[in-house]
């Protein structure tokens, strides 16, 4: 926050999201939503931002993500039987955010610091909020995130031991995914919103090559509601 306060928010939100892999269904969610922001430190959900450094409306921080909806285990799909489990992680690394009257520019290098992956990550991300009355505002975004080819072949790859008729053994190598979504946000008052998130993802071929998957293109939308205490 530019002035220093603090601004602390609770809500909860429920949507569906398309998973890539074979034979799962779409997957509806129910999920509390913390927010909190301050000068020092900054959660949004599952991603805590530490703050170290701002400058010239450049905010450089130490990111720490939970990627809650990484992994799977042999009960998720047919696809999986007999695999061993793939764990969400706890990702680490640099982030900056540049704002702009045009844009918001984001970046990070994340690593996996529970070494389940033992792989590494990087994404970048352009945003922009308009208000479209005083009560509704849209913002679109779009952007890639590169992974790295131990991050693919963790959550996307077949061992030589997992092998059957279902699927072949896979080594995938580094690849990127392209997401875009636009984000609506109306306010009831000044301290109760709605929010709704549509969003798309677009996998690069060493994801999509993997016997474990069979979509290019996956969705999501989720809707929230968020109460404002300061």
């Amino acid at each position: 926050m530019a002035d220093g306060t603090t601004s602390f928010a609770l809500g909860i939100g429920a949507g569906f999201s398309d998973p890539e892999y074979i034979g799962v269904d779409n997957e509806f969610e129910v999920l509390p939503l913390v927010f909190f922001d301050n000068s020092w430190v900054s959660l949004v959900g599952t991603t805590l931002d530490v703050k170290v450094a701002n400058i010239n409306n450049t905010t450089f921080s130490i990111r720490g993500k939970y990627a809650l909806g990484d992994g799977y285990d042999d009960s998720d799909s047919y696809i999986f039987d007999g695999m061993d489990t793939r764990d969400s992680s706890l990702w680490i690394g640099p982030a900056m955010t540049w704002s702009n009257p045009m844009f918001d520019l984001k970046l990070d290098a994340l690593v996996d610091a529970m070494d389940n992956s033992e792989g590494q990550q990087a994404s970048i991300s352009i945003s922009k909020g308009f208000k479209i009355s005083e009560r509704l505002q849209v913002e679109p975004s779009i952007g890639t995130t590169w992974y790295s080819d131990k991050y693919v072949n963790y959550y996307y790859g077949v061992k030589s031991s997992e092998v059957n008729a279902n699927r072949s053994q896979y080594n995938g190598k580094s690849t990127t995914v392209l997401d875009a979504g636009v984000r609506f946000n109306y306010a009831i008052d000044n301290q109760q919103s709605l929010a709704l998130d549509v969003s798309v993802k677009q996998f690069g071929d060493e994801i999509k090559d993997s016997p474990l998957v069979d979509k290019k293109t996956t969705a999501a939308a989720y809707l929230g509601y968020i109460y404002r205490f300061k």
